[in-house]
């Protein structure tokens, strides 16, 4: 019988899609890889609750799998893996319990303070979320540039408020965190015990040989 393809989980930041992984580079005759889809959210949907929704995306074998979350994605991340006993998580620039979640983001996230500011204005910011994730090069404002134009306003405020509201206090067990030692969302000075990398919130993008090759050395450790 033909063993069933070792499966590697994509989850992307906080409105991203694919093209937040278009620059990571892992094979995909060893491993399946599957970027999961956003949902609508629900009026008031807890993150807990969005992320069991999320995860009949995924495809349960005999097989342990990998979830790689990218910000938001990685707190989804972290939920999904509650699901599959066989799950190992690799967080990149993201938090993986409330504890790490910087005072101040969870005090005017639970405020709600984001309801009522004119967030379709950053879009039109481009020096004020280049500065707040990082963005350096030329390839890099582009394409966040691209995400940022693209991202629905409504599920950023919901999902704002799903983030201030997280109470996560679980540590997953199979879980490694991969974290820039400049990001300005998540500071490194509230992450707990990080793999740590030179870069910003976006190492997704300058430091993507070194993460690929940590993804790839995981992966083979727990499938062959």
């Amino acid at each position: 019988m033909q063993k069933e393809q070792p499966q590697i989980y994509l989850i992307p930041g906080l409105g991203a899609d694919a093209r937040m992984f278009q620059f990571l580079q892992l094979d995909a005759e060893k491993f399946k890889i599957v970027i999961l889809e956003w949902l609508s959210p629900y009026t008031n949907e807890p993150l807990a609750m969005y992320a069991s929704r999320m995860a009949a995306q995924i495809k349960v074998n005999t097989q342990p799998i990998i979830l790689v979350g990218v910000s938001f994605g990685g707190m989804i991340a972290v939920e999904i893996s509650k699901f599959f006993s066989t799950a190992h998580v690799i967080l990149i620039s993201s938090i993986k319990t409330h504890t790490e979640l910087p005072f101040y983001l969870r005090f005017f996230g639970q405020l709600e303070i984001h309801k009522y500011l004119p967030l379709h204005w950053a879009k039109k910011l481009p020096w004020f979320y280049n500065w707040v994730f990082g963005a350096k090069t030329i390839r890099e404002k582009k394409l966040l540039n691209q995400i940022i134009q693209d991202t629905d306003i409504s599920f950023v405020k919901w999902a704002f408020t799903a983030i201030a509201n997280w109470q996560n206090q679980t540590r997953i067990t199979n879980l490694v965190h991969l974290h820039g030692d400049q990001d300005k969302i998540f500071p490194l000075a509230y992450i707990k015990e990080p793999v740590v990398y030179p870069g910003t919130h976006l190492i997704i993008f300058s430091a993507t040989n070194e993460l690929s090759l940590f993804i790839t050395q995981k992966a083979n450790q727990i499938f062959y």
